[in-house]
């Protein structure tokens, strides 16, 4: 049987490997990207891309169709929004079926060899010699392999074998098919009257218990209305979607009445794989690479393929590359992950007095949208939330504590 080699093979085209192919043809590498289905495709996906992604999106990202968000509500149920406005971009709301297809055809203008529809069947790796990975019948070769292929990775699943059960989740069952590895969501393109103004995205922290509601402007009629539990996986996602749309403000569809997206959210502290296979990059959701926070996945599958290949470039040993990307993830993302899980399981817990301390002290919101422009991170955020926090003046609140009375 013939073989084909490859200086690197890539998985999965989606932000992430569609941005591994651009950059590493640009660098002009051998490069195979393949993807199991064909492009544009359908994608379930809140579709919000933060501001500080934009400096590593292709030229000509702007005529994609997006909406720009400036500013950010914050609300609990039926309380009133909290509001910010950075007077600058801090997110941009794409449909992804759109961006994906950008960055997909951007790729393949790189000169690299595309194949979509197609499948990895085998996948073997020999110290020493790399990867051999059967695809549609054809071995191909290489010592460079970027895992781009999502939470369900086949990569991962044919070098490492399933020791957690991930399975497709049927649309609209609202089952937890990933136990503690994911966070269920779901979400609808549909009406709804909030946020009037398309500057804003409006997070409801009330309506889903350990986690949040989002209604984001989209490009054309509706918005993007969506849940996701960030603390334990909700048991039905598509019924919280449901209970949070009957108590949303303004005009909603119901979830029968429109096209249910239910997706799972990858957790960073389910992934470790990372560093054990000279040559092998996790990137994206493969490899947990996902805001525990919000969630955002899209600039993170976007930063870690160009951290991938920016190591693939720097060292011409592939284990090397693979041993500088993965300190990189362990050392860098993680480590602002973890404080992002901390950050989590307060506010995500105790959403009443999150809500109250914004409510007081809006500076905490701004200081928090500043995590979306790439001024802070989690861990910048959390040293400077500290400082501002013991300024303030919460005598105020002590009397309410000392009379028994409510104060959030």
């Amino acid at each position: 049987m013939s073989c084909r080699e490859y200086d690197a093979v890539v998985v999965g085209l989606g932000p992430a490997g569609s941005t591994a192919v651009r950059l590493l043809g640009e660098k002009g590498l051998r490069v195979l990207g393949i993807d199991r289905v064909q492009f544009p495709r359908w994608k379930p996906c809140g579709g919000g891309l933060s501001a500080r992604a934009i400096p590593l999106l292709p030229s000509g990202w702007e005529k994609v169709p997006y909406v720009l968000t400036t500013g950010v509500q914050v609300t609990m149920g039926d309380s009133l929004f909290q509001s910010v406005d950075m007077g600058v971009p801090i997110a941009y709301q794409f449909h992804r079926d759109q961006l994906d297809y950008f960055l997909f055809e951007k790729a393949k203008g790189e000169g690299a060899e595309i194949e979509t529809g197609s499948s990895l069947e085998d996948l073997a790796y020999e110290e020493g010699i790399g990867f051999t990975l059967l695809i549609d019948g054809a071995n191909i070769k290489t010592k460079r392999l970027i895992a781009a292929d999502g939470i369900t990775s086949q990569v991962k699943r044919l070098l490492f074998g399933s020791p957690r059960e991930f399975r497709r989740i049927p649309r609209g069952s609202g089952k937890n098919s990933s136990g503690h590895s994911g966070w269920p969501s779901s979400e609808l393109l549909g009406k709804a009257a909030e946020p009037t103004d398309d500057r804003y995205v409006l997070i409801d922290i009330g309506s889903v218990p350990g986690g949040y509601a989002w209604s984001f402007p989209k490009d054309g009629p509706g918005k993007a209305l969506g849940v996701a539990g960030l603390l334990n996986p909700l048991p039905s996602p598509v019924r919280t979607l449901r209970d949070f749309l009957k108590s949303f403000r303004g005009e909603k569809e119901d979830p029968s009445d429109g096209e249910v997206s239910t997706w799972v959210i990858p957790s960073w502290q389910s992934v470790k794989e990372h560093g054990t296979i000279e040559g092998l990059f996790l990137v994206g959701d493969a490899g947990g690479i996902v805001d525990p926070f919000l969630g955002e996945g899209i600039y993170y599958a976007i930063l870690s393929a160009s951290k991938a290949v920016q190591a693939i470039v720097a060292e011409n040993d592939p284990g090397k590359a693979s041993e500088s990307y993965s300190n990189w993830v362990r050392q860098d993302m993680f480590r602002d992950f973890a404080q992002a899980s901390r950050l989590s399981a307060v506010i995500y817990r105790f959403p009443a007095i999150y809500y109250r301390l914004i409510s007081s002290y809006p500076q905490l919101l701004t200081l928090f949208s500043q995590i979306m422009t790439g001024r802070h991170d989690y861990r910048s955020f959390s040293r400077a939330a500290g400082i501002k926090l013991l300024r303030l003046p919460f005598k105020k609140f002590i009397p309410s504590l000392r009379t028994g009375r409510r104060f959030f």
